[in-house]
């Protein structure tokens, strides 16, 4: 992760707190990472 060196303080600071879902999305199809999301929400 990016920010794994930063300090508990740095990453509120940041604005990323433990519930932040951080998502890296490439070249594909729109509709493509719509389904995946869906999935892995479906999945929690």
């Amino acid at each position: 992760s990016t920010h794994r060196q930063l300090s508990d303080e740095e990453l509120i600071g940041a604005g990323i707190t433990p519930n932040t879902v951080r998502l890296s999305c490439g070249i594909e199809g729109t509709q493509d990472l719509v389904a995946d999301v869906e999935q892995a929400l479906a999945a929690l």
